[in-house]
């Protein structure tokens, strides 16, 4: 145990010195890295990562099946590229301090939050792009938040990334819950506190709590329902939110509150969740992390049949 303590330790450091290179040196290097893993996946190797260039392809063509090959296959090896970009800079994650990620990351419409934090809950809509904990990290200087994640005991990275993840506000009151443990915890803090929730919606989790709608060009999307349920029992005002890399720093934009949310209509109110967030994709489409299985649930299909390769 403690041997891999210290090489998870060393790991970190690794990457914290690595995030101190000019952002053009991480992309250059970040470029070759994935085409290297690309030549070694072609020669038979590394078949966990072949594995997971197939889940982004199957992504890919599924939502855009109107782009031609090259588009797809070119779309691929960047989001893979953007992937090891993020990878590098979780030295930020980690250890960085606020002046540097202060510096390193800008807020774009700061007042979309501004107008509501702390006067109500307020419901952080934040797909899952590769720049998220980053943009987390940052925020969390200003806004005391919640957020959810995987909870794995046995986990020592995940242990020592919940860490990471809390560092600026744990102080302030914010947590990061266990995923497992559902909402109610976070619901009551809100409701107390008014403080934020970091929410990441676009996930599998099967059937319960989601609905099949479309996203992108798949019609079937198991969705979670659960933003507006939570609106509903907090009061809450969403503010959807992304962090994108954009040349040689990182953006966390923040969009105007949604207003009439949620509606008298389930479907149609995870219909809107589901295209809001597409709008988003469509900004950076090679930075979302099309390597989840987003599709992974189908009606009256085994988990997991559109990504076969038999």
């Amino acid at each position: 145990m403690r041997l891999k303590s210290f090489f998870i330790e060393l790991v970190i450091f690794f990457l914290w010195l690595i995030s101190f290179l000019p952002m053009w040196v991480i992309v250059f290097l970040s470029g070759i890295i994935e085409q290297i893993c690309w030549r070694l996946i072609c020669f038979g190797l590394l078949r966990g990562l072949k594995t997971k260039y197939h889940v982004v392809t199957v992504n890919l063509k599924l939502c855009f099946p109107k782009k031609t090959e090259g588009e797809i296959n070119a779309l691929v090896h960047a989001n893979f590229k953007e992937t090891i970009i993020a990878l590098l800079h979780y030295g930020l994650v980690f250890k960085a301090g606020k002046p540097r990620l202060e510096k390193l990351v800008k807020y774009e419409n700061i007042a979309a939050i501004k107008e509501h934090y702390l006067k109500h809950p307020v419901i952080f809509l934040a797909p899952h792009f590769w720049g998220l904990d980053i943009g987390a990290n940052r925020f969390s200087i200003n806004f005391t938040s919640y957020s959810m994640m995987y909870d794995d005991s046995d986990s020592m990275l995940r242990a020592k990334l919940k860490t990471a993840r809390m560092r600026f506000m744990v102080d302030h009151g914010g947590e990061v819950f266990s995923r497992q443990d559902g909402i109610s915890k976070i619901v009551k803090k809100l409701r107390r506190t008014k403080f934020a929730f970091y929410y990441l919606p676009d996930i599998d989790l099967g059937e319960t709590n989601s609905l099949y709608v479309p996203f992108f060009a798949h019609a079937s999307c198991a969705t979670l329902s659960s933003l507006a349920k939570i609106t509903q029992l907090t009061r809450a005002v969403i503010v959807p939110m992304v962090t994108f890399r954009e040349s040689g720093r990182y953006v966390v934009k923040f969009y105007d509150a949604w207003e009439n949310y949620p509606s008298l209509d389930e479907s149609a109110d995870v219909l809107r969740m589901n295209q809001f967030i597409e709008k988003m994709i469509l900004e950076h489409p090679e930075q979302y992390m099309w390597s989840l299985k987003r599709f992974g649930t189908q009606p009256n299909l085994a988990y997991g049949s559109l990504y076969s390769t038999s």
